[in-house]
């Protein structure tokens, strides 16, 4: 269910993807409650609950992300309380999260915070052994991409050019960069990098393709470039 979820998420159906995210999770809590000691049960919760967060914030609702969130942070340290000899699990599942705060500390003009959980992801991801996943590589991208705008309403632009060229590496030198989810990170950078020609042709492979992924069509709606904000703590 939740692979249906996140294929709604790409067509731009919030209803439809949280529905299937709801059922994923409802049969998640119920096996993790059958089997309390099971990291793994733990786990998948997390991964779940991760992707109807992250659709609560793509499509607006900034609130629900944030309360998921705080279930997510409780349950991350729950997997860590489990499973303390496989500490790998626990870097995989908190580096989406730290990417989620990021993401909405960022809507929010709390800059200094933000670029705290983003660096915190993508620290996370290089210490990880499953770092050239695509889900990580996306996870490493959109946190350098929050890195670089942060650095930008500062006016750091040099600091914030060397953070949206690791975003586009981390989609380019990856043998998955034709995904959608690393075409869109490609076309960001590109953007926000003034490299124009290039964002035009991954904005035109991504509509030919039907791409309604609410992230993609936010980044059509906004300026390519990152005006320098008055976030309520940036100083």
């Amino acid at each position: 269910m939740a692979g249906v979820g996140r294929l709604e998420v790409l067509r731009g159906q919030k209803a439809a993807a949280l529905v299937a995210f709801n059922q994923a999770i409802t049969i998640n809590e119920t096996l993790r409650r059958l089997e309390p000691n099971n990291g793994l049960r733990t786990q998948y919760e997390i991964n779940n609950r991760t992707s109807r967060a992250l659709t609560f914030f793509l499509f607006g609702d900034l609130a629900a992300a944030a309360s998921e969130l705080k279930i997510l942070q409780d349950l991350q340290t729950e997997l860590a309380d489990k499973d303390t000899k496989n500490a790998i699990w626990n870097i995989d599942a908190r580096a989406p999260l730290e990417d989620l705060a990021a993401r909405l500390d960022l809507a929010a003009g709390r800059d200094r915070s933000a670029l705290v959980h983003a660096l915190t992801a993508i620290r996370l991801v290089k210490l990880s052994r499953l770092r050239d996943d695509p889900r990580l590589r996306s996870v490493a991208g959109s946190a350098w991409l929050i890195a670089g705008d942060v650095y930008a309403r500062s006016g750091n632009d040099a600091l914030a050019r060397d953070a949206w060229l690791a975003a586009s590496n981390a989609a380019d030198n990856h043998p998955a960069a034709g995904l959608g989810s690393m075409t869109m990170l490609r076309f960001a950078a590109a953007r926000r990098l003034g490299l124009f020609p290039q964002a035009d042709q991954l904005r035109a492979s991504l509509v030919a393709r039907g791409w309604r992924h609410p992230q993609f069509l936010a980044e059509l709606r906004r300026s390519p470039r990152i005006s320098r904000s008055r976030s309520s703590d940036r100083r």
